[in-house]
């Protein structure tokens, strides 16, 4: 059983997350995607609107979050935020969340790294070509539910 939850107060600059709770620690990330999808698309939703906030940490979080939802997560907003944030750390994770989508193929790499001047942002483009289409695994989501 999952159940979506609010966290956070309602306060100006504070994003107010949904995050989807495991009540079974034994259910299988297929069956929890396909038996929640709906909640998990709320939740994905929220988090790429996120990446659109005024406020660097919320848009940093939101990619970070996204990147943990793997192959039902769009990249085209993503991608937006990869190439044109002002934070080295949303479009690292907007990076990292694109490599785990198992979407790679449809990004042109090559122009991204042409245009990154950070350091840590340019090793996650190199570490997300080389991921090439394959998504974040089953056993890396269930540890994360797990954790």
């Amino acid at each position: 059983m999952t159940r979506l939850a609010r966290s956070a107060p309602e306060k100006p600059g504070v994003a107010r997350a949904m995050m989807l709770r495991s009540t079974s620690p034994a259910s299988s990330p297929r069956r929890w995607r396909a038996d929640w999808f709906p909640a998990a698309q709320m939740a994905i939703s929220a988090l790429t609107a996120a990446l659109d906030s005024p406020h660097s940490p919320t848009r940093v979080l939101a990619a970070q979050a996204l990147s943990y939802l793997g192959p039902d997560v769009d990249i085209s907003r993503l991608m937006r935020t990869a190439q044109t944030d002002t934070t080295a750390a949303a479009r690292l994770y907007a990076v990292d969340a694109i490599g785990g989508s198992g979407k790679s193929p449809q990004v042109d790499w090559e122009q991204l790294l042409s245009t990154e001047r950070n350091r840590d942002v340019r090793k996650h483009i190199n570490y997300a070509q080389l991921r090439a289409d394959q998504p974040v695994s089953a056993d890396v989501m269930t540890a994360l539910r797990q954790w």
